[in-house]
């Protein structure tokens, strides 16, 4: 089999492997959050019952202790039995928080375990790239061979490129060349900037000329790189504070429309031509603001990380991030 051949089937397998466990992770983060949501349905089950009827009953809600008026859909009623189900009635986390953190699970563990864990791997390879191409050239300059350079280099912490660096200095110890090695390590490392690295000196040995100097300038060209990248983020990053601010704002904002309005409104009779109309149940209002806070936190945290990295993977994070904050907001101050 020739080189090629095995460079192209070590990529394949590594593929497979990177791929079969982001599988893995994404299928357990569904499994769990359709048995949070199955423990939401059990405890709906157990605190209330269907009735089948054409006009509204007051029933007495278990939680509070007071009555309310509550009136069909699509001619049934969610009555409210007083069994207790996983969780005591003065709780209040209904079926509908069960969904929602069912989302936020499902989103949040490949997000972190992914993306953000793909993202700081690979901005740590970046900034201590650097640092790495210095070492070698600093190795070239008091004379020492490249084989040597790169082997003394590996021996030291670079974070997630030491594993790579190591298997760099025994190709080139084994005698593969040092062309075949270095495309090699690019492929394995993965991100733009090393790709960039390792391409221009590549070109430059294959130009002919002092290795030193080679490294030398592509130590540069990384580090001038990585400080435009830095300044660009940190010109963006007022944006995604901006985007969580303005969420923040739009909780508050929710909260005072529900305790001012939504709130008597859903609790007063309704009085229109002598005829006292049955007003909508005030914990409907509640399950409509909780579901809008939770699709608001998760197409601002979509734009955050668009604006932030230029990826909606790492969106997901804020997503979550964001959908948490909304979670626990309502059930604090909405849902109390």
């Amino acid at each position: 089999m020739s080189t090629y051949e095995e460079e192209q089937l070590q990529k394949l397998r590594e593929g497979k492997k990177q791929t079969s466990k982001n599988i893995i992770i994404w299928i357990l983060s569904v499994f769990l959050s359709m048995i949070v949501i199955a423990f939401g349905i059990i405890e709906y089950i157990n605190d209330y019952t269907l009735v089948n009827t054409n006009s509204g009953r007051v029933i007495t809600n278990p939680r509070t202790g007071e009555e309310e008026i509550v009136f069909p859909v699509f001619g049934f009623l969610s009555v409210p039995t007083g069994n207790q189900g996983f969780i005591p009635n003065t709780i209040v986390f209904t079926v509908h928080h069960f969904v929602i953190l069912g989302l936020i699970i499902m989103i949040g563990i490949p997000a972190f375990s992914i993306y953000y864990a793909e993202s700081q791997r690979l901005r740590k390879i970046d900034n201590n790239l650097p640092f790495l191409l210095r070492e070698i050239a600093d190795s070239q300059r008091i004379g020492m061979h490249l084989p040597r350079a790169i082997a003394e280099a590996s021996k030291r912490n670079y974070g997630p490129l030491t594993p790579e660096l190591k298997k760099l200095a025994a190709k080139v110890s084994w005698g593969i060349p040092f062309r075949d090695a270095m495309n090699s390590f690019k492929e394995n490392v993965k991100t733009p900037l090393a790709k960039q690295a390792t391409i221009l000196i590549l070109e430059a040995e294959r130009s002919g000329g002092n290795l030193e100097e080679i490294f030398e300038a592509a130590q540069k060209h990384v580090q001038e790189i990585l400080d435009i990248k830095r300044e660009r983020e940190g010109q963006i990053k007022p944006y995604v504070y901006i985007i969580y601010a303005s969420f923040l704002i739009f909780i508050l904002v929710i909260y005072i429309l529900f305790a001012t309005f939504f709130e008597q409104f859903g609790t007063q009779a309704i009085v229109l031509n002598n005829v006292e109309v049955i007003p909508i149940p005030i914990h409907a209002f509640r399950n409509l603001f909780l579901y809008v806070l939770v699709v608001q936190g998760l197409f601002s945290g979509i734009t955050a990380g668009k604006m932030g990295s230029g990826t909606v993977k790492i969106g997901l994070v804020h997503s979550t991030i964001l959908m948490s904050i909304a979670f626990i907001c309502h059930l604090l101050f909405i849902a109390k």
